[in-house]
Parts: structure tokens; C-alpha cells; sequence
């Protein structure tokens, strides 16, 4: 349907607010680990705090900018226009190469049509297949920020795209189960190189996941990981199994259910209420 209806209201509310409980009991909360890595120091985190870190960052962005996303959509969709989705259950990605199919959708296909199509893509023999992802990922980059570390994310992505297209892309199809845990050690690293805008903080933080690889730092406190879990493991458990499938097959299968009308006046005004209380973070992307 289109033009303002009874059911684009209500759609539209429902993904709105599914959006909104992203950004602020979500999002906004987790945001609170990487403050607390933040605070005591890249360098003097424990490596379990590091691999957290790594976990609850991830989540965040993802809540954030779909949160985001889907608070646009509903908006829209209130209104009468469909924005298309934007976000399709990235983490589930078999490759990184699809990771970036599902992630930030409208961006991709952007970069697909106006830069790597028109420079031949892949129909034109790898060194024109080489050129025209290096230069989606440089762009990609760019479009993210000037800092260095935007372009050593892109290129870092690059690399992993390049790796599956010429080495391991075979294996990762056969092997689904071991593609999934591929994507979920990979992508959020490559998260710590876009988060981390100095050279030398991404180094420390790399050498705290993996000790092996550089010095300890004598200030490291060995127990920090336990605070960190004790006030953020719920939104840790919450945003993992966010990430599954199963809630929204749920969603769609008993979107017009009592039930699923609670739950969802539940998740409103607990967002109106942490507003109230503690305001709201920016929205993350509104930096890039």
C-alpha cells in the first residue's frame, strides 16, 4: 500500500520501534565495554578483556547503524514510502565477501553499480577483477573517513575478499559450519582496525589479543575481563542471539499477535525511559 494507512502506521511503528530498542537498550549499553576498554588503556587490557572488546564492538555497530536503519524504514514506511532493508542478518555470512552482500546493503550495491560494474568487475580477467575491488575498497575506505585507519580497514577487507576468490573460497563452500566461524573470528578484527583511529593503539590492542606477539604491559590486570562480564554479559548474550535467525522468523510468523504487540510496547517505552534517564549516545555513523 502506499500514502499514510491504517496498516503503513502500524508497520511502520513496529519497525520503527524495533529500530529504536537496537540504538538505546542495546547499542547504547554496550557501548559502555568499549568506554571501559577505552578508559584503562589499550595497551593495559587483558586478553580476554581484548576478545570481549572485540565482541561487545561489533554488536554495537551493528545494533547502531541497524537500529538506525530501521528507525529510518519505519519513519518511511509511516509515511507511505518502502525504503529497502538495509541490514540481512550479516553475521550469518558464510565468506566476507557475502558478509559485505548483507551488510550496509544500499552502500554495496551503490558501489557495485557505479564503480565496480562500470570498471568491468569480473568480466574482464582477474587483473581487471584485482583493480575493480581495490578500488571499491579504497573508495569504501575514503567514504568512511581520511584517517589512515579507514584505509587500512579497506584494505584489510580487500585482502580477505581476495583471499576467498583465489585460495580458500572453495573450501569455505563446502565447509558451512567452519565458514560461519571463519566469518565471526575475521569480520570483527577487521572492526578493531575501523574503531581504532591511531596506528599504535590498533598495534597494542592486536598485541593484547595475542600476547604472543608483543610485550606485557605491567599495568594489565589480569581480572579486568570479570567487571566487564559482570555489568555487560546480558547485552552480550542479547545481541548474539539477535544475530540468529529464529526471532525474527518469529516476528514475521506472529507480527500481528497480542503477544508480539506487549513485547513490542514493552521494548518502546523501556527506550523512552533509558532517553529519559540517561539521554542517548550519537549515532555512530553520523561520524562518517
Amino acid at each position: 500500500e502506499t500514502g499514510i494507512t491504517r496498516k503503513n502506521l502500524e508497520d511502520g511503528f513496529c519497525t520503527f520501534t524495533i529500530g529504536l530498542g537496537y540504538k538505546i537498550l542495546l547499542a547504547d549499553n554496550l557501548a559502555t565495554i568499549w568506554e571501559y576498554i577505552r578508559q584503562i588503556g589499550f595497551e593495559n587490557i587483558s586478553t580476554p578483556l581484548a576478545w570481549i572488546g572485540v565482541l561487545g564492538y561489533s554488536l554495537q555497530l551493528y545494533f547502531d547503524f541497524n537500529g538506525y536503519s530501521l528507525m529510518a524504514m519505519g519513519i518511511g514506511k509511516m509515511m507511505g514510502f518502502t525504503f529497502p532493508l538495509n541490514f540481512d542478518l550479516p553475521y550469518l555470512s558464510t565468506s566476507v565477501s557475502e558478509f559485505w552482500r548483507r551488510w550496509h546493503i544500499t552502500l554495496g550495491a551503490w558501489f557495485r553499480d557505479y564503480v565496480y560494474i562500470p570498471l568491468g568487475g569480473s568480466k574482464k580477467g582477474t587483473p581487471r577483477l584485482i583493480l575493480s575491488l581495490a578500488t571499491v575498497w579504497l573508495l569504501t575506505g575514503i567514504w568512511h573517513g581520511s584517517s589512515i585507519n579507514f584505509l587500512l580497514w579497506g584494505a584489510s577487507i580487500l585482502l580477505l575478499i581476495l583471499l576467498e576468490r583465489f585460495a580458500i573460497g572453495g573450501f569455505l563452500k563446502k565447509h558451512s559450519f567452519l565458514a560461519h566461524l571463519y566469518v565471526c573470528f575475521v569480520i570483527p578484527q577487521t572492526w578493531i582496525i575501523f574503531a581504532i583511529p591511531d596506528i599504535k593503539d590498533i598495534g597494542y590492542y592486536f598485541q593484547r589479543m595475542y600476547p604472543f606477539i608483543g610485550k606485557t604491559s605491567e599495568f594489565v590486570y589480569e581480572l579486568d575481563f570479570i567487571d566487564a562480564l559482570r555489568s555487560g554479559w546480558w547485552m552480550l548474550l542479547a545481541g548474539v542471539i539477535l544475530c540468529l535467525p529464529f526471532l525474527r522468523r518469529l516476528y514475521l510468523k506472529y507480527q500481528t499477535s497480542i503477544v508480539t504487540a506487549a513485547v513490542l510496547f514493552a521494548v518502546f517505552w523501556a527506550s523512552v525511559f533509558m532517553l529519559v534517564q540517561h539521554g542517548s549516545n550519537p549515532f555512530m555513523y553520523f561520524a562518517f
